[in-house]
C-alpha cells in the first residue's frame, strides 16, 4: 500500500525509530510486568458500597502497571494533568 517513491524514506524512518526504541529499552532495563485489566477506563469502572469494581475483563494482559493508569486519562493535556493529580 506504500508508494514505491516513499519506500526508502519509510525504511529509513522505521530503522531510526527502532534503534531509538532499543536504546530506550536498554536504558530502562528490565520492565516488570503483571496482569493488568488491559482496557481500564472510567466506562469499565463501577462503584458499589465497598468502592470501585472493575468490569469487562476480556482484554486482560501481561503489561507494565502504567498500562492501566494511562488508559484512565482522557481529554486535553490540562485535563489529564488534573486526572493524574487525582489518581496520585
Amino acid at each position: 500500500m506504500l508508494p514505491a517513491s516513499l519506500e526508502q524514506s519509510y525504511l529509513n524512518a522505521t530503522d531510526a525509530l527502532l534503534e531509538r526504541i532499543e536504546r530506550v529499552f536498554d536504558q530502562v532495563g528490565d520492565v516488570r510486568q503483571l496482569r493488568v485489566h488491559g482496557d481500564c477506563h472510567l466506562g469499565n469502572l463501577l462503584w458499589n458500597e465497598q468502592g470501585p469494581v472493575f468490569v469487562d475483563l476480556d482484554d486482560c494482559m501481561m503489561a507494565p502497571a502504567i498500562q492501566d493508569l494511562w488508559m484512565l486519562l482522557s481529554g486535553s493535556e490540562s485535563e489529564q494533568q488534573t486526572q493524574w493529580r487525582d489518581l496520585l
